[in-house]
């Protein structure tokens, strides 16, 4: 009988700690820094994106299609989370559960506006949210796209 709570406590700190790697609460300040730096080299793809949002769950496998065929490729993906902080468990489970790759954050808001503002002056602070960062250019899509295609020529765009 102990053996089985011994593997159960087990397979508990397992999962706790699996699940907490996975996303990651950070700052407003931090995702500003985050999305106002251009990288030395290659690409990173932001989305901005919620578990509520039925447009950014629709298009979420746009992104895990694409993350398979640049895996070789100098590409970096990350998922910013604007469910509320209280929900990273749901948060960390709906990631676990579409096994979406990439880096994932949860931010947490101090200011919506400043946040819209400082993140893109362009972007009108509905999701998702797409930005593209190199080290010569930035671009952003506020929307959902309609197509993997159409985020494919979004991404790869010279």
């Amino acid at each position: 009988m102990k053996f089985k709570y011994i593997i159960l406590f087990f397979f508990l700190i397992w999962s706790f700690i699996s699940n907490a790697q996975n996303i990651q609460i950070i700052t407003q300040d931090s995702l500003i820094k985050l999305v106002n730096n251009k990288p030395d080299s290659g690409v990173i793809i932001v989305n901005f994106w919620a578990t509520w949002c039925k447009p950014c769950v629709e298009e979420l496998p746009y992104f895990k299609k694409i993350d398979s065929m640049l895996k070789a490729d100098n590409y970096q993906f990350i998922f910013v989370s604007l469910d509320k902080t209280t929900q990273i468990k749901i948060v960390n489970k709906f990631i676990d559960n579409q096994k979406i790759p990439g880096i994932h954050h949860l931010v947490k808001i101090s200011n919506v506006n400043q946040m819209i503002d400082e993140v893109d002056k362009n972007w009108g602070g509905s999701i998702p949210l797409t930005i593209v960062l190199t080290k010569d250019d930035r671009k952003i899509h506020e929307g959902s796209f309609d197509s993997f295609k159409d985020l494919w020529s979004f991404i790869r765009e010279d």
